[in-house]
């Protein structure tokens, strides 16, 4: 049972990720502020020398281990994406209210204010996109 719930989740997790691929940050709309004013966010494209923000890093790391250590008290095989997992929790993040959003935040190192969130998150998703020297 726990190895069919470990699989639900990874397949919720690659079909978001797929989605949050398939649209790329040029064919989006800029983020609005809370109150409605754009924000000023960078495109991956616009990153000269994309680096992952270290609290973003270290608090995804610390989620993929822990996750890891989880998934894999059973028997059989554990695949998971740490990074597909990011991107589904970062969408997940976007939308969630309250404890939900404060337990994501925690987990994930995600900043609280909108502008510092998408422009980490856009350096993160470059520097995965960028051919290494």
């Amino acid at each position: 049972m726990r190895n069919k719930r470990v699989m639900a989740v990874v397949i919720a997790v690659a079909a978001a990720s797929a989605a949050v691929l398939a649209h790329t940050a040029a064919d989006a709309p800029a983020p609005a502020a809370p109150h409605g004013a754009p924000l000023d966010v960078l495109a991956a494209s616009d990153i000269d020398s994309p680096q992952v923000p270290p609290r973003l890093a270290s608090a995804s790391n610390e989620f993929a281990f822990d996750f890891y250590r989880q998934a894999s008290s059973g028997d059989g095989n554990v695949f998971f994406s740490p990074v597909s997992m990011y991107a589904a929790f970062s969408l997940l993040y976007e939308g969630a209210r309250g404890g939900t959003a404060a337990q994501i935040q925690d987990v994930f190192g995600f900043d609280p204010g909108p502008a510092a969130r998408h422009n980490a998150t856009a350096h993160a998703m470059a520097a995965l996109n960028a051919d290494d020297p």
